[in-house]
């Protein structure tokens, strides 16, 4: 059976049968209504405000009159928030009760249809996915608004057929298309996104019709996990998840700009760049590394042991492509946040060999190395790179180590990386 449309009651059969009010009609006519509101107002406060705060950008699919935006204004006043919402009538309902906000920006319109000028930090939508004929598509469509370590949360309404068959309502309800946690879970999922947590939103004491109830059995579930046979008693549940953040790495010969790309990226709030700040997370950062990855920690020490080159070289490479690297990688793949790294694993086939190395042995090298999610290859012209590393203090008698082995192995090592499959590749030219 089609989904009624959302529009068309929207627009014209609720404001006939419920007036100009929405807010009140929806949340405040009756007590099982007030009950509702209070419940999911607990819900927004709690669990999908701490996770806005901090946001600069934040997006409302389904605001209707803005009833759940006021309270994350409450939370995070400071940022720009768009809210997208297909009624004209709700949107005109919102312009109303959030006037005095000059930050949010009205939108009537499909938030799938959305082009935004930049990513959002948070995204939030509640009572309006169970609208959506295709879901996987509106998913798909929240991970792309998200920026890389970007937050969201969705309110959608509790599939119980059983129930509502019971009532006498059936599939002829306006929200028919509900969806089951476990199915927006998987959806969520195969759009990239990494979900936290399935939690109830509101509660309902099936076919008996009491408020008191209903905020009892919420008081008791919220503080629970959200499994069979407690479902039952969910009315509305709520999901909360994240874009993954990236790591990216920059490599390239001594004096292209990797750090300075590497500080650019961090100034203006794209990335945040990895550093160790004490020797004490030198080495517990270490000790993590080896538990996740005892056999590629074996093999990369290997490395060092072999290329060392002397015993004064063992400690400078042990401590510099060893240690300081793995640290580096461990701290970046913990974060959630989206990371730079100027001096990665990658450089690693640089700076840890004295001579010129055969295209077979760097890439068994190659293939070993733990991988970020896009290699950035740093170019910069020979004149701009020798500028650089003269304000950096080399040249007159102050000689970068092996500069013959260096330039060889970074050709033979573009020319693997570039071909080499699982690793995104981008060209940066500085």
């Amino acid at each position: 059976m089609a989904i009624p449309d959302p529009r068309s009651f929207y627009d014209e059969t609720m404001p006939q049968k419920q007036g100009g009010d929405y807010e009140h009609a929806r949340w405040r006519a009756n007590p099982l209504l007030a009950a509702q509101y209070e419940m999911t107002a607990d819900a927004v406060d709690r669990v999908v405000a701490p996770l806005a705060r901090g946001a600069a950008r934040v997006l409302e699919a389904g605001p209707g009159p803005g009833t759940w935006t006021k309270r994350l204004l409450a939370a995070n006043a400071a940022a720009a928030y768009t809210l997208v919402d297909i009624s004209r009538e709700m949107i005109a309902q919102a312009r109303r009760g959030l006037s005095g906000h000059a930050n949010v920006t009205l939108v009537e319109g499909d938030f799938a249809a959305l082009e935004p000028s930049e990513p959002f930090d948070f995204f939030f939508s509640s009572r309006a996915i169970e609208y959506m004929p295709d879901k996987e598509a509106a998913m798909r469509k929240v991970s792309e608004l998200l920026r890389a370590g970007g937050r969201g949360a969705l309110i959608t309404k509790m599939p119980k057929p059983f129930f509502d068959r019971l009532r006498g309502r059936g599939l002829r309800s306006l929200h028919s298309a509900q969806i089951a946690p476990r199915a927006l879970v998987r959806l969520l999922e195969r759009s990239g996104l990494e979900v936290g947590a399935v939690r109830i939103a509101t509660a309902t004491v099936p076919l008996v019709g009491s408020a008191s109830l209903n905020r009892w059995a919420y008081r008791i579930l919220a503080r629970l996990p959200f499994m069979f046979p407690l479902t039952l008693f969910a009315e509305s549940y709520l999901v909360t998840f994240r874009k993954p953040g990236i790591l990216v790495e920059l490599f390239g010969l001594p004096g292209v700009g990797k750090s300075t790309r590497a500080r650019g990226l961090e100034a203006g709030g794209e990335a945040v760049r990895v550093r160790i700040g004490s020797r004490t997370e030198l080495l517990w950062r270490n000790a993590l590394f080896f538990a996740h990855n005892p056999i590629l920690s074996a093999r990369l020490f290997f490395y060092v042991v072999r290329y060392a080159g002397s015993p004064a070289l063992f400690y400078t490479k042990f401590a510099n492509l060893f240690l300081e690297k793995n640290a580096k990688y461990q701290k970046a793949r913990a974060s959630r946040k989206t990371m730079v790294m100027d001096q990665g694993h990658f450089q690693n086939m640089l700076s840890l060999f004295e001579r010129p190395m055969p295209e077979d042995a760097l890439g068994r090298y190659a293939r070993i190395l733990p991988k970020p999610d896009e290699l950035w290859i740093c170019v910069a012209s020979e004149e701009e790179r020798r500028r650089r590393l003269a304000a950096r203090g080399y040249g007159g008698g102050n000689e970068l180590r092996a500069p013959e082995a260096l330039a060889e192995n970074f050709k033979t090592a573009e020319k693997i990386l570039r071909t080499s499959a699982g690793l995104r590749i981008r060209t940066i030219e500085l």
